[in-house]
């Protein structure tokens, strides 16, 4: 619809899949409407937090209670590449295979994965062919015959899983695609999406998007995993296919035109202009969006700076106060959410947790042994280091453990087995239920990473020892030295894990209960954390509201010159023209912002913007008011004394007995 006959798309003959750029900017134009006073809202609270955690670091001098301080130190991000070597990639515009010389990045560099011509060019970072960002992206060897055939043998797929570009490289031998496909999938999982790098306008965006999501009516998990503008334009594009293309579309697949090579390329085609439609009306948006916030920064910090003592003292006093009146309700909701489960989880999980926690600190002392019997080499020590990091094998005897009660992946030994699991008293499908709706993933999760930290952290810390410590401090007292350390951190991130995981399952529970008693909902309503837990009035400029709607305003007109930029360009499209003349009056936005005439009077434009953006800023203030955040504290504390007072002392006990590991290993 919206493509007269005979008119083309993109160059392709119009088809059912056309479509109408007019409906298109109109729904691009709403979107970044609606989420423009988002933003700027998001920004004000991201600055004002980040203000007041500096704050409260600054009054609380940074200290720790001595129970929760480790001996070891954080180990510095790390900066050697995860891997190197070549593979033939297949181009995007010309689809030709060409041999290039990866080089996949570590976390300093978020784990972009380079590609050069050469091998000799890889240290110079400005000499690269191109990047690929694996943030998001599935790693998948092709194994089909249909593959096999299309890729050659031993080839890989980074799929996106949507309009972008999927990659497809192609590896000299099986053991170099397993090995790549690792590295790949490890970069893919923990590299972080390429927002800012303002850590204040990372976090606005990511609290607006989320939000917008939530009023657009889009629920569900998602995943950040592109840059700003690409991520609004995904979403603006998702809602463009599901309420314009989606009846073109059907009617292509139905009349078997997307089997054909021209049905393809007509799909192509559209969802390629529906793409670039898109993208110039965010882009341009987008900018406005920045600039309104960093508009009103300094002020609002300002502001904020000469407030937030006040308020971080009176957000004390409205803990205190909040403490007081919800305090027997939680203790209640808690004992009722633990109840006899508790005990039957804390049996699951705490003897495997013991024994992986063991198991690091004595595979740790017999690879380190074995690397100084050999002479304490760099190249080993870095090697031991990475594969601790990528979970690659040498602490896999202490996944196991945690695996056996998570995955039912018991060992061979059968009494090692039967040892892991003696306390269990109940059966997997029972503990599943136990578990409140969080997954057994999780939970291993939890407690891998915190055998990963423990390892690379003693490696560094031997490290360390051994290149600043004194003279006399030898590798081999070194190494007795970080053991012991080792041990007597165990004992903390054991306690830490088995904490962490018993309020991941309870906290939420103990929160809905709670959240359902009368008094409770009356102390947040009246609490003193209400009024200073975001002060809008105080920490804000007075005319922040202002603000608010001229930033709307000139959204709203950025949106407007953006969409005829578009209209402009797609002159391949028969309604480009009409939504270039018709769209200087931008459409009502489906979330309440007043349109703007730029033809007619802007008082009462402005006057409506304004009251709806007022209205938009109280609802935010009713959000901070709910004090989430101090009631999720003081949960989180009562789950923590209901399992102390059940279960500490034997936690306690079992969990000490990795402090004494260093005398059964001959330290």
């Amino acid at each position: 619809p919206g493509v007269p006959s005979g008119r083309s798309v993109m160059g392709n003959q119009a088809s059912t899949a056309g479509f109408s750029s007019e409906r298109v900017v109109d729904v691009a134009s709403n979107v970044m409407e609606a989420f423009g006073p988002l933003y700027v809202q998001a920004y004000a609270a991201a600055t004002v937090r980040s203000l007041q955690e500096a704050h409260t670091r600054a009054a609380e001098g940074g200290q720790l209670p001595d129970a929760l301080k480790l001996e070891l130190m954080a180990p510095p991000i790390a900066t050697e590449p995860l891997e190197k070597g070549w593979m033939v990639k297949l181009g995007a515009i010309k689809a030709s295979w060409r041999r290039r010389f990866f080089v996949a990045t570590n976390e300093a560099d978020n784990f972009v994965v380079y590609y050069f011509e050469r091998d000799e060019h890889a240290d110079t970072p400005t000499r690269k062919r191109g990047a690929i960002l694996p943030c998001g992206l599935r790693v998948r060897a092709l194994r089909d015959e249909a593959d096999r055939k299309l890729y050659g043998e031993h080839a890989l797929c980074l799929d996106p899983g949507d309009g972008r570009r999927a990659w497809h490289l192609r590896c000299d031998s099986e053991a170099e695609r397993s090995k790549w496909r690792a590295v790949l999938k490890y970069a893919s999982l923990h590299a972080q999406p390429p927002l800012s790098a303002d850590a204040v306008e990372a976090a606005a965006f990511c609290d607006a998007y989320e939000r917008l999501r939530r009023r657009l009516g889009l629920w569900g998990w998602y995943r950040i995993d592109r840059c700003e503008p690409e991520q609004l334009t995904q979403l603006v594009c998702q809602l463009c296919r599901d309420r314009i293309l989606h009846q073109a579309l059907a009617r292509l697949d139905a009349a078997g035109g997307a089997a054909s090579k021209d049905g393809a390329r007509v799909r192509q085609a559209a969802l390629g202009e529906l793409d670039r439609v898109v993208g110039a009306v965010v882009a341009s948006a987008w900018q406005a969006c920045k600039e309104a916030a960093a508009g009103r920064a300094e002020s609002l910090r300002e502001a904020a700076t000469s407030n937030l003592p006040g308020a971080v003292k009176d957000l004390a006093t409205g803990k205190e106060a909040l403490r007081e009146r919800v305090s027997r309700v939680l203790a209640s909701a808690a004992a009722e959410a633990t109840g006899p489960g508790l005990d039957h989880v804390v049996n699951a999980f705490l003897r495997p947790l013991y024994k992986a926690h063991k198991a690091v600190v004595q595979l740790f002392w017999a690879h380190m042994n074995a690397i100084l019997d050999r002479g304490l080499k760099e190249r080993e020590l870095r090697a031991f280091f990475r594969n601790c990091r990528w979970q690659r094998g040498e602490l896999l005897p202490a996944f196991r453990r945690v695996r056996a009660v998570t995955r039912g992946e018991l060992p061979e030994d059968e009494a090692e087995a039967r040892s892991l699991l003696q306390d269990m008293t109940t059966t997997w499908a029972e503990l599943i239920e136990l578990l409140q709706g969080v997954t057994l993933w999780e939970v291993e999760r939890v407690f891998e990473e915190s055998l990963i930290r423990q390892a690379t952290w003693g490696v560094y810390c031997f490290v360390d020892a051994v290149e600043t410590g004194p003279e006399w401090l030898d590798p081999a007292a070194a190494l007795r030295q970080v053991t012991r350390a080792m041990a007597g951190d165990a004992v903390k991130r054991a306690r830490r894990d088995m904490r962490d995981v018993l309020r991941l399952i309870y906290s939420p529970a103990v929160r809905r209960k709670a959240m359902r008693h009368p008094e409770v909902r009356d102390a947040l309503a009246g609490s003193a954390v209400s009024a200073v837990a975001f002060r809008h009035r105080e920490l804000q400029p007075p005319a922040s509201e202002a603000d608010e709607a001229a930033a709307a305003l000139a959204l709203d007109a950025a949106a407007s010159a953006a969409s005829g930029a578009a209209a402009a360009g797609a002159g391949a499209t028969g309604t480009a023209a009409a939504a270039a003349a018709g769209t200087s009056t931008a459409a009502s936005s489906a979330d309440g912002i007043a349109p703007t005439s730029v033809g007619g009077s802007t008082r009462k434009a402005e006057k409506a913007v304004f009251d709806r953006t007022a209205a938009a800023a109280k609802a935010t203030r009713q959000q901070f008011a709910d004090a989430a955040w101090a009631l999720d504290e003081l949960i989180d504390a009562t789950v923590d004394a209901v399992v102390e007072s059940s279960q500490g002392l034997r936690i306690t006990d079992t969990l000490g007995r990795l402090g004494k590991l260093p005398g059964s290993l001959g330290i």
